[in-house]
């Protein structure tokens, strides 16, 4: 597979998690996709697809990392 096509599926399996619901991390897309680049596609998602891709600081295990996730959307009465 060239550069190319390996980043623009990277995009679209980062991109699935998030839209699954799921809170990823630089260690969980690594495992997953096979990329520690997480940081450097975020911003690409963010401006292609216009998703609002929240980030939270989280310690566990005595380390310190960041979670990507999408708000869940409030329901209109």
């Amino acid at each position: 597979m060239d550069k190319l096509a390996q980043h623009d599926s990277n995009v679209h399996q980062i991109k699935e998690q998030l839209l699954a619901g799921r809170r990823i991390t630089v260690r969980s897309i690594l495992k997953s996709v096979g990329t520690p680049e997480l940081r450097h596609y975020i911003p690409i998602i963010r401006r292609r697809f216009d998703i609002d891709i929240a980030t939270e600081w989280v310690t566990r295990n005595g380390k310190r990392f960041k979670e990507y996730f999408l708000r869940k959307q409030e329901k209109a009465a």
